[in-house]
C-alpha cells in the first residue's frame, strides 16, 4: 500500500483468521539457501520483485 502512495488502514492478521481452501504450514519463508549452495540462479529479493511488478500492472490495479 505504501509502495503505490496509498493512505488507508491495513489491519494485520493471523494466517488462522484467513479463509482459505489450501492448508499452509504454521510458519514457512522463502529461501533460496539451497539454490545457493547448488550455485544456481538465487531469487532476487522480494521488494526488488513487488517493486516492479507494481509500477508494470500499476495502472490495472487501479482500474479493478
Amino acid at each position: 500500500v505504501h509502495r503505490l502512495g496509498l493512505n488507508v488502514p491495513v489491519i494485520a492478521i493471523h494466517t488462522v483468521d484467513y479463509p482459505s481452501p489450501a492448508r499452509r504450514p504454521a510458519y514457512s519463508v522463502l529461501a533460496d539457501r539451497k539454490f545457493e549452495l547448488e550455485q544456481l540462479n538465487s531469487m532476487r529479493p522480494w521488494e526488488d520483485a513487488l517493486d516492479d511488478c507494481l509500477l508494470r500492472y500499476r495502472e490495472e490495479l487501479f482500474r479493478g
